[in-house]
């Protein structure tokens, strides 16, 4: 996957987005690439008859099917993409659609939000649940470049590229000719660098700091593999106090067996090796356990791990572990028994413990040591997730409705909010272009009279209507809001707090902010809100009141309603006023 780094007042961040002419351009300029793939994600409503449902799609070249070995059961390349009306959905769309009759759906076609028609020219077998690319259906991305002029610019990123090598391409000879590939097709581009990240790092390793990258999920994968060793340590200290205290019982036992001449070889691979018997049956009873527990959990967590005891490695790691711990737990323990002097023994005598005492001491405080840090730092981050899911966000997330929006909802908005308002339910409503946790669709090239001219600041880009602040609880804390007609509003912009102390001392309404030959006065000030990375400082926001593109519908309920009847009185509106 090739991503982006760009310079924004000194700070280099990464960004998946890629503008549309690189993957050609890399294919043709770069030996060593023998494949691109350009990629466009979308939620597409698909419909056939009155069965209407949200699938996951995604617009793309043809030659993803041979860079992911997808496997076709109906149709086959090239003929599934030699129409850009055509689109390959998985086995799983194709018997949600068209049940018993899955096996033939080859020239069977689908409507797609309610106004544009696709013919089924191929099926795939549906992809793993675990993988990065989660799509039922794919469409050829000549059908989304034909509405998109935007494609054609360099300055403008908003897709996902793929690229493959030549099995004897280097890697780093490719990425020190992508260090400037951008700025040489576009002067505008100035800080656009162009980097490639590996596929076997796409979940794993996928963060990036400075543009380098510096780890990601694997953190989280050592993380549980320490605790998990810590938990084993504790364990085996535990097993280890217990076997030296309860050492009298077995004492007798080591005396007679030493006197009938047993060598203390012997009794050191004794109880090691009941400490490791002991050790296999636990990680026996710990796999059938959590073969029990795991639906349960991946059902809390929405995942679909599995043990994967039909796994070589995983067979002989379960092993490994066994003998680890049978090993750590029962050394000293059986250096200990074994060390007893069967005179004393035999004859009721205390042993002398010394070292022995001291050892098992140290071990106890080791043990509770271990266990008040793993306790306290289970508090501290149980304590940062709640302050996450506490703190103030900068609107109301309680009682709030996300729908997918339509033109037909936009252009008769009002009809439908007075329907819902009807329902004595819902306090609110808007429209806007963007999920309001969507953290893309940003710029830099926004100037005003104070800014430093060499300073680069990202500033997101969001279209809203009239309603949508109120609706989202967003504080208004200078000037006002838009007009319910648009058109008044067509060179005013309402800015984030953030935005208007970078504009400079006292109210920023009034002021100017330029953008290229568009000049635009500020009319209001929201007070910032959380959105994209809830750890970090979301960046500035310019809002625009134009709702024609508005692809989200928000619907606030009354802060006391019954969620359940509020859904179902939504849902009858929506049902009526917006079939399918």
């Amino acid at each position: 996957e090739v991503r982006t780094n760009q310079t924004y007042n000194g700070q280099i961040r990464t960004f998946s987005s890629t503008p549309g002419p690189l993957a050609a351009a890399m294919k043709d300029e770069i030996p060593g690439v023998v494949s691109t793939c350009r990629t466009r994600n979308y939620k597409g409503l698909f419909g056939i008859g009155d069965k209407s449902i949200y699938e996951s799609s995604i617009y793309t070249d043809a030659s993803l099917f041979d860079m992911l070995s997808l496997t076709f059961t109906q149709g086959s390349l090239p003929a599934a993409f030699s129409d850009m009306n055509s689109i390959v959905i998985t086995e799983k769309m194709a018997h949600q659609f068209f049940g018993n009759d899955d096996n033939n759906v080859i020239g069977k076609s689908l409507k797609m939000d309610n106004k544009k028609s696709f013919t089924v020219s191929g099926v795939i077998r549906d992809i793993p649940e675990n993988s990065t690319l989660k799509v039922d259906c794919l469409i050829p991305f000549k059908a989304f470049e034909v509405e998109n002029d935007w494609l054609k610019y360099w300055g403008a990123n908003g897709l996902t590229t793929f690229i493959e090598l030549s099995p004897t391409a280097n890697p780093a000879v490719i990425a020190k000719q992508l260090s400037g590939f951008i700025r040489k097709k576009s002067a505008n581009e100035k800080s656009a660098v162009p980097v490639m990240i590996a596929m076997k790092d796409w979940r794993l390793r996928n963060d990036f700091t400075d543009g380098k990258p510096s780890g990601g999920r694997i953190e989280y994968v050592r993380l549980f593999t320490y605790i998990a060793c810590i938990i084993l340590l504790i364990a085996c200290i535990n097993f280890m106090n217990l076997a030296t205290a309860r050492s009298e019982k077995r004492a007798r036992e080591v005396g007679v067996r030493k006197v009938l001449g047993a060598e203390r070889s012997k009794l050191i691979f004794q109880f090691i090796g009941e400490s490791v018997l002991l050790s296999l049956f636990s990680v026996i009873i710990g796999a059938v356990l959590i073969s029990l527990l795991l639906p349960a959990f991946n059902l809390l967590v929405k995942e679909q791990l599995s043990l994967g005891l039909d796994q070589p490695l995983h067979i002989l790691s379960l092993l490994g572990i066994a003998l680890v711990c049978g090993l750590v737990a029962g050394s000293y323990p059986a250096l200990y028994l074994s060390g007893f002097n069967p005179i004393q023994v035999l004859k009721r005598l205390k042993t002398k413990e010394g070292g022995a005492a001291l050892t098992r001491k140290t071990l106890v405080v080791l043990q509770f040591s271990i266990s008040i840090f793993l306790i306290v730092s289970t508090v501290i981050v149980y304590r940062q997730v709640q302050h996450i899911k506490t703190r103030n966000l900068g609107y109301n997330k309680d009682g709030l409705f996300d729908l997918r929006s339509s033109e037909a909802l936009i252009k008769n908005y009002a009809a439908v909010k007075e329907d819902l308002m009807q329902t004595g339910v819902v306090s609110g409503t808007g429209l806007t272009d963007m999920e309001n946790l969507y953290t893309s669709n940003n710029t830099s090239r926004y100037t005003w009279a104070t800014k430093d001219p060499q300073a680069d600041i990202l500033i997101s880009i969001r279209n809203i209507n009239q309603d949508y602040l109120k609706t989202m609880g967003m504080e208004l804390i200078d000037g006002r809001n838009f007009k319910v007609d648009a058109a008044q509003d067509s060179n005013q912009v309402i800015i984030t707090e953030a935005l208007a102390k970078m504009m400079g001392a006292g109210s920023a309404v009034g002021k100017t902010i330029s953008a290229d030959n568009e000049h635009l006065t500020v009319v209001g000030v929201v007070k910032d809100y959380i959105y994209g990375d809830f750890y970090g400082k979301p960046d500035p926001v310019i809002f625009y009141n134009y709702s024609g593109n508005a692809r989200y519908f928000y619907i606030r309920v009354k802060e006391n309603a019954d969620i359940e009847k509020a859904t179902a009185a939504i849902g009858a509106v929506m049902k009526r006023d917006k079939p399918g």
